[in-house]
């Protein structure tokens, strides 16, 4: 990566760090020296009701048999590399409040566990006062996954009614 081309706290970290090599990273060598893009997405999708057998089907034979998941429709896609993620972030949001300015229907953001990125989805909710950001989505689907017959502790979006374990 080009020292110019590093947003600017990247830019700094890289600084104040040394290559083990002159010209090229070594083997495993990366941080502060490389830069993630932003992605987003809106998009609307019908919920489909379907059981945790499936979406994690024990054999092959049981996942042709699975009730299809929702189709996701009215595509909106966002990336950017010179973009930090709270712009990014914020485009979402902006783009879902275009979408349901009356906040009628359910929101779902998805992220893959990255503190920051969650962080800055509950401030972005905070922001356009939606309610319940939910992040155990792992919880709940490990849960069903040992437990089918527990779909009944879920609500009809899938909020669990009680604790999990």
């Amino acid at each position: 990566m080009r020292p110019d081309a590093l947003r600017k706290a990247t830019a700094t970290a890289a600084a104040k760090t040394t290559s083990k090599l002159e010209t090229r990273l070594s083997k495993g060598e990366k941080r502060n020296r490389n830069r993630m893009a932003e992605v987003g997405a809106v998009y609307d999708a019908t919920p489909a009701m379907r059981t945790s057998a499936d979406i994690l089907p024990i054999t092959d034979t049981k996942h042709s048999k699975t009730t299809p998941g929702p189709t996701a429709h009215n595509k909106w896609l966002t990336a950017a590399v010179l973009l930090d993620a709270s712009s990014v972030i914020g485009q979402i949001f902006d783009e879902a409040e275009r979408r349901d300015p009356e906040h009628i229907r359910t929101w779902v953001a998805l992220v893959d566990g990255n503190n920051h990125q969650i962080e800055r989805i509950k401030a972005e909710a905070r922001r356009v006062r939606r309610e319940a950001i939910r992040e155990d989505g792992d919880r709940v689907m490990a849960h069903l996954a040992e437990n089918p017959q527990a779909r009944s502790e879920l609500d009809e979006i899938g909020t669990p009614l009680t604790d999990l374990p």
